[in-house]
């Protein structure tokens, strides 16, 4: 039988604690941290069963310093890629404290991108992000370390664009935008174009976007689109392996990955083996193969044919918010 789930990466949330509350924020709040020798021993074997790629998400990674340090170590060691390091950038006392945890994770040899969330949502100081970048900038001594990620929502657009353009002025860079007018990339115009730095004239940050999803799955204003999200079986937030802080392993890495029936085990008191037969299980006869081979629309158009009566409008363009609210409401999930 061919595989239908095939994890590629891991990413470990380390702690869900974190010094923001953002109200669009859906993490549960938790004094909880990942076992360091558990995630050691999970990734390990997750290297050995193909998984290439390991990421940091949270709460804040780094209110938990130690674990991204010995895990970025095995990684090096194990010979794979870093993806992204989620961050706030604003979680430390004092730039000397920033500094030193940046240099911490360098030594420990993580090379990957930390992915800043920055946005009217987050509201950081715009000088503490700023002096987050160029912090990253000199240690790393180059500039391809950093992204930016914004949660775009429609009223508040204007206000996380006025803070990145402010973010700009205190980098001393430009933005660049795309023909919506939102922002797409923080443009350096100071590289010198010689052979040896790969003939380029420009050196950029880039700024992804992620579309605003309602926390609550059964808010209305989440279910006014004409049409369905369009079937990607979850190709974006899945195929992962996500490490919640209490050690939960969840299939994906979206907006429903708390809900049991995207929940693997638990690295606490499971093998690796344990938890990759329970998705081969569930891969099989249970809810992975709706979401990995016959598609969350099916149900979604199902329900429609029976002429189930959905919130709002009746439809929703983000398959993630459906994932939830049918777990929700057919499985009697949270």
């Amino acid at each position: 039988m061919k595989k239908i789930f095939v994890p590629e990466e891991i990413i470990f949330a380390p702690t869900q604690e974190c010094n923001l509350k953002c109200a669009h924020c859906f993490v549960s709040r938790t004094n909880e941290k990942l076992n360091i020798e558990k995630s050691l021993q999970f990734l390990k074997d997750a290297i050995n069963d193909g998984v290439t790629r390991v990421g940091f998400s949270g709460g804040e990674p780094f209110l938990f310093l130690d674990f991204l340090c010995e895990i970025s170590k095995a990684v090096v060691e194990a010979g794979v890629y870093f993806d992204k390091l989620m961050t706030n950038a604003v979680s430390f006392k004092d730039n000397a404290c920033m500094k030193q945890a940046i240099e911490k994770i360098f030594n420990s040899g993580f090379d990957g991108t930390f992915g800043i969330s920055f946005d009217a949502f987050h509201l950081q100081k715009i000088e503490k992000v700023a002096d987050f970048i160029k912090t990253v900038e000199a240690v790393y001594k180059e500039r391809n370390h950093v992204s930016l990620i914004c949660t775009k929502k429609d009223s508040l657009n204007s206000k996380t664009i006025l803070m990145l353009n402010q973010l700009a002025e205190k980098l001393g860079v430009s933005l660049k935008k795309d023909n919506s007018g939102f922002p797409v990339e923080l443009v350096y115009k100071d590289k010198l174009e010689t052979f040896m730095n790969d003939m380029l004239l420009y050196d950029i940050i880039p700024i992804e976007t992620i579309d605003f999803i309602a926390k609550d799955a059964l808010d209305e204003s989440a279910w006014q689109s004409n049409s369905w999200f369009h079937e990607d079986f979850c190709s974006g937030p899945g195929h992962v392996y996500y490490i919640h802080s209490n050690g939960n392993v969840a299939s994906c890495c979206g907006y429903a990955n708390e809900c049991d029936s995207l929940i693997l085990g638990n690295i606490n008191t499971m093998s690796y083996k344990e938890i990759s037969e329970k998705a081969k299980i569930s891969c099989k006869k249970g809810f992975l193969r709706i979401v990995y081979k016959t598609g969350l629309l099916k149900e979604a158009k199902k329900l429609e044919k029976k002429r189930y009566v959905f919130p709002g409008s009746g439809r929703t363009k983000e398959n993630c918010l459906f994932c939830r609210y049918f777990l929700q409401e057919f499985r009697g999930e949270r």
